[in-house]
């Protein structure tokens, strides 16, 4: 009963404030999207590095598997869940907004504009080039990034259809409350990071 009465909080609280839980989402899961993602990586960078560390370690508990596997960036985190904030509050909250409005809430062909405009030219004309530069680059440098982008860009479009088709029909269906649908597509979010980092895609 007390996660019935919480959750009814929230869903009152989210209909009145729609636009401060959409940002504190982003922040939330991009930044629990990040820590997966930098797990999945540093995972793989001991998989790559265990000879080396078996070779090396000693009863002390040698140091380079120790600091591949306990290593975590926080300011990746922060500057990724910082962006997450911030293309919530500035971006995504007023796309969903003009839609509604444009499009409606109900029927087929409403669906499938809001699909379309999310999957043609919000996620891969802002989206994917904003986190580069806005994420990335103060983290890497302009020029890394912006290399990074053209070289990632077409996989990551290609890899993310796969998960946001799917994702954006059900987070702009009537079964997603319309103040929960940029937080629900901010959990597919942390999902996709982890799916990036594991077919190589992602940044670290």
């Amino acid at each position: 009963m007390l996660a019935i009465r919480a959750f009814r909080r929230l869903n009152a609280f989210s209909e009145r404030r729609p636009r401060v839980v959409a940002t504190v989402a982003g922040a939330l899961f991009c930044s629990i999207g990040d820590s997966l993602a930098q797990r999945i990586e540093r995972g793989k960078e001991v998989a790559v590095s265990s000879p080396e560390v078996e070779g090396s370690s000693d009863g002390g508990g040698g140091g380079g598997g120790r600091s591949l596997s306990d290593g975590f960036d926080v300011r990746r985190n922060a500057l990724v869940s910082l962006y997450g904030a911030c293309a919530a509050n500035f971006f995504w909250h007023p796309v969903f907004a003009a839609m509604e409005a444009r499009f409606g809430n109900s029927g087929a062909a409403s669906l499938a504009k809001k699909v379309l405009v999310m999957n043609a030219l919000a996620i891969p004309l802002f989206d994917i080039p904003a986190f580069h530069f806005f994420a990335l680059a103060p983290r890497i440098g302009l020029d890394a990034a912006a290399s990074r982008l053209r070289e990632n860009y077409a996989n990551t479009v290609l890899a993310g259809l796969s998960i946001w088709v799917p994702a954006t029909a059900l987070g702009c269906s009537a079964m997603v409350p319309v103040h929960f649908r940029v937080p629900f597509l901010y959990m597919v979010d942390a999902a996709w990071a982890c799916a990036l980092s594991l077919s190589g895609n992602a940044a670290h």
